[in-house]
């Protein structure tokens, strides 16, 4: 069965995981970024990074949300937003040093998160 934007594509399963996933995610980094901070860098966020982080997660709630609600119609701008997502912050790492833990961590998560949402998708 190959994805046709109306759900019962074989990669929608891998999608709604992707989905489930990004949303929870989401919560973390909106509702507790100085936890993920200290969890990731060893200190806690400053307010600036506060900020970044909570927009991040209101970022991975909606596209979470899309793939939960259309994963035939997201899944590959998902994947995109996500691959586009981690190459910034490997940019980031490599430009702003003191960023690189957080930066690759979040790259990882995002690279995680496109190949669960381009997971199933019809080999030609």
């Amino acid at each position: 069965m190959s994805g046709n934007g109306n759900g019962n594509g074989s990669g929608n399963g891998s999608a709604r995981v992707a989905g489930a996933a990004g949303t929870a995610w989401g919560a973390v980094l909106f509702t507790c970024p100085d936890e993920v901070w200290q969890r990731v860098t060893g200190r806690g966020c400053t307010a600036d990074e506060q900020l970044v982080t909570q927009l991040l997660g209101l970022r991975h709630l909606a596209q979470g949300i899309a793939e939960l609600v259309a994963p035939g119609v997201v899944r590959r701008p998902a994947a995109l937003v996500d691959v586009s997502h981690a190459l910034s912050m490997v940019g980031l790492a490599a430009w702003r040093r003191e960023y690189a833990r957080p930066a690759l961590a979040s790259a990882g998560v995002a690279l995680a998160g496109a190949a669960l949402s381009r997971g199933g998708r019809r080999r030609r």
